[in-house]
């Protein structure tokens, strides 16, 4: 019981939490549903496999299911095979041994470092409860007839706001651990952040997003420096949180940012996309959006939008600010 209070405080933390069990599936499901010793329930897991495969394929699906990278992945387990046999076949997952002794379970994850943070964000903090949703929306997804109409159907509402005290350190933290979808891949402290925040040559937007699931709080940034003397504006850096990509969001963030250039008086947008091994999902968004290739030299792409195309904002989409 105190070992699964203290996951439930790593929980509350930001730390997601799932199962990798070899049981029969409803005797398990029965005590997490119904034991009245249970402290956490099946709402406090983003996934679960309870089954006879191995637990390293089951490791697999997991990250696959919740969309993280295996090395930002913990396996904890008190058989001394199944740890054996991560550490060799995915080494890139870190594996904690417990003690025979099961009081020690909690001082065992106490001494690691693994769930150590600086700091925690209001979203950091909500990150159980929006894998939690996520199922919800899966589950939307299975019944929808198409796309769109599970996109009208999610109720999705976004809101843009220039960055300010309260949300730069999110916005550095955004650029530090985004992968995916994150078109430059630079990095930016939160002293760096609130330079560009301030400054008259640059424009640091965010998007944030609800939908009738949950809130997903800050999930986007668009790092932009004004070239206004030449009458454009150029995207440093744009970058989205991958839990909610597919929603609309990046395009939502793009739409307003180009309307904001336009009022501005600005004739184009530029950007650039530089490839790395994680960010594939990301490759083809300028050109998707109407972007023109202008040029590639040393893996940097360079695009550009002439203002006097038509800029669409999706319409699924209800926005608090455009």
């Amino acid at each position: 019981l105190e070992f699964q209070k203290y996951l439930y405080a790593l929980y509350s933390r930001g730390i997601i939490l799932a199962v990798n069990s070899k049981n029969n599936f409803q005797d398990a499901i029965d005590v997490i549903r119904d034991h009245p010793h249970m402290k956490l329930r099946e709402k406090y897991f983003a996934a679960i496999r309870i089954n006879w495969d191995d637990k390293v394929a089951n490791m697999k699906s997991l990250a696959k299911e919740m969309n993280i990278g295996l090395d930002s992945m913990v396996f904890i387990d008190d058989d001394e095979l199944n740890r054996d046999m991560m550490c060799k076949l995915l080494p890139e997952v870190e594996v904690i041994k417990l003690p025979v002794d099961t009081s020690l379970y909690v001082k065992t994850l106490m001494e690691t470092s693994l769930f150590d943070s600086l700091f925690l964000t209001d979203e950091d903090m909500l990150k159980g409860q929006m894998y939690h949703a996520e199922k919800k929306r899966q589950k939307l997804a299975e019944t929808a007839i198409d796309i769109s109409d599970y996109l009208r159907g999610l109720n999705i509402r976004v809101k843009f706001e220039h960055a300010n005290i309260n949300t730069i350190p999110r916005i550095s933290q955004l650029t530090q651990k985004t992968n995916q979808f994150n078109l430059a891949s630079q990095r930016y402290s939160e002293e760096h952040i609130a330079q560009l925040s301030t400054s008259d040559d640059h424009y640091v937007l965010t998007i944030s997003l609800k939908d009738k699931f949950g809130d997903n709080g800050l999930t986007g940034v668009a790092i932009i420096e004004k070239k206004e003397d030449e009458l454009y504006w150029q995207i440093d850096n744009f970058l989205l949180s991958c839990r909610i990509l597919g929603r609309g969001a990046e395009d939502a963030l793009l739409a307003y940012a180009l309307t904001e250039a336009r009022s501005a008086g600005m004739t184009k947008v530029t950007g650039q996309f530089i490839a790395t091994e994680k960010n594939m999902p990301a490759r083809d968004f300028y050109k998707n959006s109407g972007f023109i290739k202008t040029g590639e030299a040393g893996g940097i792409e360079n695009w550009e939008l002439s203002l006097e195309t038509e800029i669409n904002f999706p319409n699924f989409i209800q926005c608090e600010t455009l």
